[in-house]
Formats: structure tokens, sequence, C-alpha cells
């Protein structure tokens, strides 16, 4: 797998946290999307699933709305986000 080899995903989804974290399969709608995810982890030197307040991501979606708006297309960052 090329690209990224470590990443931090946070979430305000406990649910979506807690079966990321898990080992168990996932029998709801979305499980074989968790599943998949779970494989693709493996192939990761470090992969973490961080639940956060829903505060702090309310602050961070919108600020990647506003430089969506701002920018117009596609922008991405790495290792650092947008300026706040």
């Amino acid at each position: 797998m090329n690209g990224f080899k470590k990443i931090e995903v946070e979430s305000d989804a406990v649910n979506v946290v807690h079966a990321l974290n898990s080992f168990e399969s996932d029998l709801s709608m979305e499980g074989t999307i968790f599943d998949e995810i779970r494989l693709l982890k493996n192939e990761l030197q470090v992969a973490q699933w961080k639940k956060i307040p829903r505060s702090s991501n309310n602050k961070v979606a919108h600020q990647l709305a506003k430089e969506a708006v701002k920018f117009g297309g596609i922008k991405f960052w790495k290792e650092i986000g947008p300026p706040m």
C-alpha cells in the first residue's frame, strides 16, 4: 500500500469509533464497511480511531466548510489542517 502509513481519525460518533476499535464483526448495515476499514488498518504502521467531543468536531467541520467555499475545488492538507 502506497501513501499514508500512520493515520489518526477523530470522530464525535461514539458508535463508529467503538465499531472501528472492535475486533468483532459488526452485523449492522455499515458492518461490511467497518470490516473493510479494519482490514485496511492492518496495512498501516499506526491507525488510531479517537472519540472527541461534538463541540470540537463542529469547530473543525465548520472551518473545513469555510475553506471549501473559499477555495472551491479540491484542497488537501497533509500533516497540518487549514489555518484557524
